[in-house]
């Protein structure tokens, strides 16, 4: 019975822990540009270029 119970808290933590990484956005090169130009961190000008170099 305790192990059930560990075996759930353990698959519980991993998905919570999966929707926290999700949520904060991917890892991914052209998704962190987009977001960063989302938030004016780059100029469109940046983020064009950026965009054109990662898709080579």
């Amino acid at each position: 019975m305790f192990s059930l119970l560990l075996i759930a808290l353990l698959v519980y933590l991993f998905i919570k822990y999966k929707g926290f990484e999700n949520r904060r956005g991917s890892s991914d090169p052209v998704n962190v540009i987009k977001e960063r130009y989302a938030r004016g961190e780059v100029s469109r000008e940046e983020y064009l270029r950026i965009v054109g170099d990662l898709e080579k």
